[in-house]
């Protein structure tokens, strides 16, 4: 329906009349203006075709415009649809004294209950009270296309029906920011004052020698004492009286200074006070023959908002300071200013007294004020005319050192211009002034821009867009239902919104003093100082809150940063978080909030303080549980079919259950670095320097965390680069457990043991590093499921072996180790015990039914091998990657040189303590420390003997068995049968072999087998 709507309402109400309903018309063509008689609509159908500007009271005061029986509402385009109301509309059917729903509410215009909401004022109040207005709509169909709706910055935006379309359309809650001009005179030296919206008293105080009370000291100004420091780059007030209001009602007096600890954080727009840049305005200016007055303001610069700015100026003996701030409007598509201004008139007045709240049992001095809007004094200021210099306050020149001063202090709590001037209103998000309300079972909102002053709320029983709104506002609570396969939330929630909201304190002085620096013919100056220092915890960026939020449908994903703070509700088959989600504190994920969710992708990062339960308090499990981001919580419990994490779980204080088939703990490489501290001290020997070091890991990798348990049963474990802390480590894997190898290191720690509760049918763990910790005189129980096999290299396959286990104990801890059978045993690549864990015979309790064999170590592998009565084993013929080293062989035969490699066990071939060949030098300075196959140098030849024979020679090793075999050259195949067997002696010697020649002429082919025997030890 557009301006062509008249016939088309003329033609329905015909349709109408010819059922004998009641059917009439109001048709506004001409423009009604304020002073006009707000007409009496009694229709079934109002057309508003020009302006129609009203102000509408009863005998209880002013009353938002309502028609009576309209059951079809249109307002053609602007601007010749413009509706202004005060204090606003109430559009609905009203018959026989009950309210209804309209039928159709279509506006192509402009409806506005506070003309400062888009425009400003420019200075004129033009309604009676543009601060609690009302605009609400209820009807079945709600169209309103590409126009505007407005109401004030304490006003209402209401609309509910079961079609509502709002595309292209600006909804605006709040001022403009332009204002009205703020007269100071009619606030300063006032017996009485109201606060301006949003402003609240915390403290306040004026007196003599910065005290309430009689007998102040006098102020000293040469530096000499601790406070004050007129100075930069800090500058700190006198410690002075202030008095604060109590719960009951009283009053008590406390000292403060500026800046203090209670300015000790964020400073203006987020900069800390004392860490934080002061910017000084001074202003001089010649009052007599020989009289000056001295304006200095301290005031801090720093600020997070690129937007804001701090800006002082002077009229008279007035100062004014703004805080300045510029947003971008979304709704009228222009950059608006917000401000708060503080001003002291500490030296245009003679006396200071405490001022009285009619709104509130608080004070303000006399000569200050706090408001939103511009004050004469700021519009008529000037800028600073002079610069600081460190002698302006005081020079040796002055007649005092110290000085009786004039003081005034206070303190403002600056909130929302939609809350009440005292702070006593105890508003809830559902009935804050400033707010919009859109409650609609079919809602569109695509390409709206929509800016609450305050709060948010939609509800929407089928979002029919998808590419939603433009939302500017610090509260948002949203129901929200979509029929769309996949419903997209993205560009809902802003991250902040700017308005300025936090915490002003300011001190002032006023003294004289007279400086004699004036030549004999001239008389010395008279000089008035007036200092303000300003405190300012005001921040123009604030993040959004979210009341409620409720989403549901099909596939659902969330790509907007929430910060919930009541409820929290999802509903559908899949939930993508894609941003930031913090719930409320104490709040839990169970099947109540993330209902019949089967699958969830956690991109983003998820945060509850309450415990997170994906699929155990319900009869069906999750079929993906899947997070990139990080999720932290009391607890998390998962029962799924599918485990993904290549992100961070946190758990603090609780347990991490998971329950799956398939489980993956994949990521990138672990990044690690080195970082150096020095540290310069003295003693009496003079200068000392302490160098620091730690290894920092700079990871992306897969993360499970917890002060408790973690468990993890599963049929397949896949792992790799991943990182577990835990209380408590238990797996019960039935399948396959395995790891990335030397090429995904994974770095497992407990510090209350682990646990394995069977041994997979398929498991190596040889990348994966496993630290236990214990704690002084703690006991720590492991329980491991690998099958013992001896002191062999088998051990090391497909048996649970570790690439790396470390030990850490503490003074009188204890580690016990068992197993979860009759005979179980733990392989490890590389065995590392740190501190008491280095007394392993008394520290490590290892059950008789239990072993922990090692290749390597960072002892000595000879003196640990046997170790813990025994329970303790080297595995020397081991070489795996944490054990192996690789030694290059050299040998000769005539001219001719030819090398091999070998990869041996380290701990072996750098030994001291063994010589594994037997050639009387050990293993540690041994060029060839090992027996190999090219060692023995086997050679066949024909022996000159009586008798013709074969001759099998060859180096044979110390204590070893050697076995010669042969079998006939013409049956490769045939089976080898024994020449010789028998055991060589003590030392690493030639020997020799004889096979008797037959007349057969058959030829025959040898082989040597060594058994090395025992080790020299």
């Amino acid at each position: 329906m557009n301006q062509s709507v008249l016939p088309a309402v003329l033609l329905l109400l015909a349709g109408l009349s010819q059922g004998g309903a009641t059917t009439n018309l109001y048709v506004n063509s001409s423009p009604l203006t304020l002073g006009m008689v707000a007409p009496q609509i009694d229709a079934r159908a109002w057309v508003n075709r020009a302006l129609f500007q009203v102000s509408s009271f009863n005998s209880f005061g002013a009353v938002p415009f309502e028609s009576q029986i309209t059951l079809f509402f249109t307002n053609v385009s602007a601007p010749a649809g413009t509706m202004l109301g005060d204090p606003g509309f109430r559009f609905q059917q009203n018959t026989n004294g009950q309210r209804l729903w309209m039928d159709t509410w279509e506006n192509h215009g402009t409806v506005l209950t506070d003309h400062d909401s888009f425009f400003g004022s420019s200075g004129v109040f033009f309604f009676s009270d543009s601060r609690a207005s009302i605009l609400q709509v209820e009807a079945t169909n709600i169209l309103s296309p590409g126009a505007v709706l407005g109401s004030g910055a304490h006003g209402l935006i209401r609309l509910e029906g079961k079609r509502i379309d709002l595309t292209r359309s600006a909804l605006r809650t709040g001022s403009s920011g332009a204002g009205t001009t703020f007269f100071s005179g009619a606030f300063l030296n006032s017996s009485n004052y109201v606060n301006d919206f949003g402003i609240t008293d915390l403290y306040w105080a004026s007196g003599t020698n910065n005290s309430t009370r009689a007998g102040g000291a006098r102020m000293v100004l040469d530096g000499s004492a601790s406070e004050p420091n007129f100075n930069p780059p800090t500058p700190v007030a006198p410690t002075h009286d202030v008095i604060y209001p109590s719960f009951a009602g009283r009053f008590f007096t406390n000292q403060v200074s500026l800046p203090g600890f209670a300015s000790f954080g964020t400073n203006f727009l987020g900069a800390n006070s004392f860490s934080s840049g002061w910017g000084v305005a001074v202003n001089t200016n010649r009052t007599g023959q020989s009289n000056y007055l001295v304006q200095v303001v301290f005031y801090p610069t720093n600020s997070v908002d690129p937007d804001a700015g701090v800006d002082v100026r002077f009229s008279g003996g007035l100062v004014t300071v703004a805080f300045h701030s510029s947003e971008f409007d979304i709704a009228n598509q222009s950059f608006s200013s917000n401000a708060v201004y503080l001003v002291d008139g500490l030296a245009s007045f003679t006396n200071v007294f405490l001022s009285r709240n009619q709104g509130a049992n608080t004070r303000r001095p006399s000569t200050y004020s706090v408001s939103r809007t511009e004050p004469f004094t700021y519009r008529s200021g000037r800028a600073a005319n002079s610069t600081f210099q460190s002698d302006l306050l005081y020079k040796p020149t002055y007649q005092d050192v110290s000085v009786t001063n004039r003081y005034a202090a206070y303190a403002a709590q600056v909130e929302l211009s939609s809350a009440s001037s005292s702070g006593s209103i105890p508003y809830q998000a559902t009935n804050l002034p400033g707010r919009i309300e859109i409650f609609g079972d079919q809602v569109n909102l695509d390409a709206a821009r929509i800016r609450a002053e305050s709060a948010l709320a939609i509800r929407a029983g089928n979002l029919v867009s998808n590419r939603l709104a433009q939302i500017d506002a610090p509260l948002v609570s949203l129901d929200l239902r979509s029929t769309q396969p996949t419903f997209v939330l993205s560009n809902v929630v802003p991250a902040t919104v700017k308005r300025f909201s936090g915490t002003l304190r300011a001190w002032s002085g006023l003294w004289s003093n007279t400086d004699n620096s004036a030549g004999t013919n001239q008389a010395p100056a008279n000089v008035t100082f007036h200092v303000l220092i300003v405190d300012s915890q005001l921040d123009s960026v604030q993040g959004v809150a979210v009341n409620e939020f409720a989403a549901r449908a099909t596939n659902l994903v969330l790509n907007d940063s929430l910060n919930v703070f009541h409820s929290f509700v999802v509903e559908g088959s899949s939930f993508q978080l894609s941003a930031p989600l913090t719930l409320p504190f104490g709040s839990s994920i169970g099947n109540s909030n993330f209902v019949n969710i089967r699958n969830f992708t956690n991109d983003g990062i998820l945060a509850v303080t309450g415990v997170e339960n994906f699929g155990n308090d319900r009869a069906l499990a999750y079929s993906n549980w899947v997070n990139h981001g990080t999720n932290s919580a009391a607890g998390i419990e998962i029962r799924t079919r599918n485990f993904e994490n290549s992100g961070a779980l946190v758990v603090d204080g609780g347990v991490f259950y998971l329950d799956a088939l398939t489980a993956t703990l994949n990521g990138v490489p672990q990044v690690e670095s080195t970082v150096l501290f020095t540290n310069i001290t003295f003693d009496f020997t003079g200068l000392v320097t302490n160098v620091f070091s730690f290894t920092n890991v700079l990871t992306a990798a897969p993360k499970i965390e917890s002060s408790g348990d973690v468990e993890i049963r599963t049929r397949d474990l896949a792992s790799s680069n991943s990182i577990v802390s835990a209380g408590r480590l238990l797996l019960n894997v039935t399948n396959r457990l395995s790891d990335g190898g030397s090429n995904g290191i994974s770095r497992w720690s407990v510090n209350g043991g682990f646990t394995t509760l069977r041994k997979p049918t398929t498991s190596d763990l040889f990348g994966t590093y496993l630290r236990s910790s214990a704690a002084p005189f703690r006991q720590v129980d492991h329980f491991w499921s690998g099958t013992d096999v001896g002191v062999s290299p088998a051990g090391f396959t497909n048996n649970l072996a570790l690439g790396k286990l470390i030990l850490d104990a503490g003074t009188n801890s204890q580690m016990r180790f068992f197993g979860q059978g009759a005979n179980n045993a733990l392989y490890v690549d590389y065995l590392e015990l740190h501190n008491f864990a280095t007394n392993f015979n008394q520290l490590l309790a290892i059950a008789q039914n239990f072993t922990i064999y090692f290749a390597n170590a960072n002892v000595p592998a000879t003196k640990l091998d046997g170790a813990a009565a025994g329970r303790i084993r080297w595995v020397p013929e081991y070489a795996g990657p944490l054990s192996s080293t690789n030694l290059t062989y050299y040998f000769t035969n005539g001219p001719t040189i030819t090398t091999n490699i070998y990869t041996f066990n380290v701990a072996r071939v750098t030994s001291k303590d063994l010589d594994s060949d037997g050639d009387g030098i050990v293993n540690a300075e041994d060029n060839t420390p090992v027996y190999v196959a090219a060692n023995a140098f086997l050679a066949v030849s024909l022996g000159t003997g009586p008798r013709p024979a074969v001759r099998i020679d060859w180096n044979a090793l110390a204590y070893s068995s050697n076995q010669v075999e042969f079998r006939e050259a013409s049956t490769s195949a045939g089976p080898w049968r024994l020449l010789t067997n028998f055991l060589h002696g003590p030392y690493t010697s030639p020997a020799r072999a004889y096979d008797p020649l037959t007349n057969n002429g058959a030829v025959r082919v040898y082989r040597l087998k060594v058994d090395p025997g025992p080790f020299f030890e």
